[in-house]
């Protein structure tokens, strides 16, 4: 990708700009709390059951946060699968550690909290519609009533190289990358984050960086 490709994005973004976003909650009618989020091409919808309390198993002093992620097979494009994740670095996962410093599981003792993610269509990279997951996720927790220390959002972005009239390796971080962007990229930052409380949750680095200062860029 050229340097001028990465300075002038589709739809005119800057390297720094996201796409809108919508965030609805409460559509899932059955669920304890659901959500349904839109950036782009890109749309999650998650439900929430629970808190629950669980019989037949060893007390414990909080409650267990489990989370299930899924692509929905109509959702398939480059480079994704369908069917439910059982990696334990993927989607599931980093939605799961993501969420546990914010959710209040001690004041849950001996129940469960079920988080379900289902991606019905995506245009961006794993970590991208992890980080919408983790958005939805949260505001679903919310309108389930569950405690929380603060809302969790997440962001992505993707570390792209190219090659200037004068020689010299240019680097710049896109953030929010559509797919398109994302595979021209084979590196992907995640971060999580409760803003009312300037705190980060999650913090994912997938592939090289040439040089330290990048990371502190993005």
């Amino acid at each position: 990708m050229a340097r001028t490709d990465i300075l002038n994005r589709v739809n005119g973004r800057s390297a720094l700009d996201y796409r809108p976003i919508y965030l609805q909650v409460d559509i899932i009618p059955n669920a304890s709390g659901s959500a349904l989020i839109e950036c782009g091409n890109t749309k999650i919808v998650c439900a929430v059951h629970g808190p629950r309390q669980v019989r037949g198993r060893q007390y414990s002093g909080k409650a267990e946060l489990n989370v299930q992620f899924q692509m929905a097979p109509f959702s398939l494009r480059q480079r994704q699968k369908p069917g439910k994740d059982t990696e334990k670095s993927g989607p599931a996962s980093l939605i799961q550690q993501a969420l546990l410093p914010a959710v209040r599981l001690e004041l849950l003792p001996k129940s469960s909290i079920d988080v379900y993610v289902t991606v019905l269509d995506s245009d961006t990279s794993e970590l991208g519609y992890s980080s919408l997951g983790v958005t939805a996720a949260s505001a679903a927790l919310a309108q389930a009533g569950v405690e929380m220390l603060g809302f969790v959002t997440g962001s992505t972005a993707s570390l792209m190289y190219s090659l200037p009239v004068n020689g010299a390796t240019h680097q710049q971080w896109l953030v929010d990358p559509s797919q398109s962007e994302a595979i021209h990229s084979s590196t992907h930052l995640m971060i999580c984050t409760m803003p009312a409380l300037g705190r980060t949750t999650c913090y994912t680095l997938q592939g090289p960086v040439q040089q330290v200062s990048s990371i502190k860029e993005a």
